[in-house]
């Protein structure tokens, strides 16, 4: 699955369209960070690893760039999405970065439940990088 802005890099899934969807993810161990780096998002990435174990999941952008902006549009906001093992959407959480940095946290989850994530960009014709962590 390739397009709509994805591109699979370290440690994400693209998804290419409404017929993707993630295959045998990996289960991340608690406690330990799961790194991310997005070389080229002009939509949306899903993470290819289950999270669990917790009642909070904190997603930390350490890096957030804009390496083909358009001339209008939203430069420094990316929307995370939480969704469970049934792939039901748990929360979402807009960030607006401030020099390449930013961060949201999930709370109230259930420590037995799998989460995965999806992270989108709005759709205006630029394409970001973003390189953080989930833990």
């Amino acid at each position: 699955c390739r397009g709509h802005g994805g591109v699979l890099l370290t440690g994400l899934l693209p998804l290419a369209c409404s017929a993707c969807f993630l295959i045998e993810p990996r289960t991340t161990s608690p406690g330990m960070a799961y790194a991310f780096k997005i070389d080229r998002i002009g939509a949306k990435v899903y993470t290819d690893s289950w999270f669990t174990g917790k009642s909070s999941i904190t997603v930390s952008i350490t890096s957030f760039s804009v390496i083909s902006p358009q001339p209008s549009g939203t430069q420094n906001q990316t929307t995370i999405y939480l969704y469970n093992k049934n792939n039901k959407s748990v929360g979402n959480k807009t960030i607006t970065v401030s020099g390449g940095k930013g961060s949201t946290t999930f709370y109230g989850l259930s420590a037995n439940e799998k989460y995965y994530v999806l992270f989108t960009v709005p759709t205006n014709g630029n394409v970001y990088s973003i390189k953080g962590d989930i833990k």
